[in-house]
C-alpha cells in the first residue's frame, strides 16, 4: 500500500540534506551498483549476494534524526526496523525488478520516497502481470504479503513516467527499512522462497514439456526482467569487441554463439 504525505515538506527537505552530505563525507557509502550512491546503516546489504552477516553489525546503527519518522510510520508497520538502506536516484537511474530475499527480512519492506514522484513496476513471476505504481515524494510504500513474497518490484531506467499524466523525474531519495532476522522463512509462495528452496535437488528435465519450463523460468524470464536495465546501462562497446569487428571487412557476417 502506498501512504501519502507521511512526512512534512520541511521534512523531506532535512533528511534529503542530511544524506546526501553523508554520502559526499563518509566511507560509509558505496558506489558498487554503477551509478547509484547508497548507504548502509545497522547492517550492509551485499547487492552481490542479497544478504546481510548478522554477526558484524555495521558501527552506525539507524541515525537517531530518523526517530520521529519510524514513530510516523508505526501505525503502518509491524516490524521493528534495524537495518536501513538509503538510495540516491538521479533522474534516469533505476533498479531491476527483484524480491527483498525472503530468509533475511522479516515481513514488511518498507520505502520512503523523498525528492520526486517516480513509477515502480510490479511483475507477477508466474504469471508476468505487470502493474505500474505512482510512487509519490514524500509517501510510503509498505510491501506485504503477495506484494513483499511474491510479487517483483523495480524502477526502470527512464528520465520521466507517465500513467495519466507524464512526470519528469528530479533527484530522488529511498529510505528502505526493514528488520532482519536469521529464522527461515515459511511463507506461502514456495516458488520465491530462498528458504524453502535451499538444499532441494535441482530440478532434471525428463521430457520436452519440462525443458521448456526450465528455459522460460530461467533463461527467458530472466532476460525479461534485466532486459530495460541492462540496456539503458550498456552505453559504450567492450574495447575488446570494437578492436575485433574493426579488423572486419566490410558487410561482413558476425556469428554471436
Amino acid at each position: 500500500k502506498i501512504v501519502e504525505d507521511i512526512v512534512t515538506p520541511a521534512m523531506e527537505e532535512e533528511l534529503m540534506t542530511l544524506f546526501l552530505k553523508e554520502i559526499e563525507e563518509t566511507t560509509n557509502s558505496t558506489n558498487d551498483l554503477k551509478k547509484r550512491a547508497t548507504l548502509h546503516y545497522g547492517y550492509r546489504f551485499d547487492y552481490s549476494t542479497n544478504l546481510v552477516n548478522l554477526s558484524e553489525p555495521l558501527d552506525q546503527p539507524i541515525p537517531e534524526i530518523l526517530e520521529p519518522v519510524l514513530a510516523l510510520l508505526e501505525p503502518c508497520i509491524s516490524i521493528v526496523p534495524d537495518q536501513l538502506t538509503v538510495n540516491v536516484y538521479q533522474p534516469g537511474q533505476g533498479i531491476p525488478k527483484h524480491v527483498d530475499t525472503h530468509s533475511v527480512f522479516k515481513r514488511e519492506i518498507i520505502s520512503l520516497s523523498l525528492g520526486s514522484d517516480v513509477v515502480m513496476d510490479f511483475k507477477q513471476p508466474l504469471t508476468g502481470e505487470l502493474r505500474p505504481v505512482l510512487v509519490p515524494a514524500r509517501s510510503l510504500t509498505v510491501m506485504s504479503g503477495e506484494s513483499r513474497y511474491l510479487w517483483h518490484h523495480g524502477i526502470a531506467c527512464r528520465k520521466s513516467d507517465g500513467l495519466d499524466d507524464v512526470t519528469v523525474r528530479g533527484l530522488r531519495v529511498s529510505l528502505t527499512f526493514r528488520e532482519c532476522t536469521d529464522e527461515s522463512c515459511k511463507c506461502r509462495f514456495p516458488s520465491q522462497c530462498d528458504s524453502q528452496n535451499y538444499g532441494k535437488p535441482l530440478f532434471e528435465p525428463v521430457t520436452a514439456q519440462d525443458a521448456a519450463y526450465l528455459e522460460q523460468q530461467y533463461v527467458t524470464q530472466v532476460y525479461e526482467e534485466i532486459a530495460e536495465h541492462f540496456s539503458h546501462t550498456r552505453h559504450s562497446p567492450w574495447p575488446g569487441v570494437t578492436s575485433f569487428i574493426n579488423t572486419l571487412p566490410a558487410h561482413a557476417i558476425v556469428a554471436d554463439v
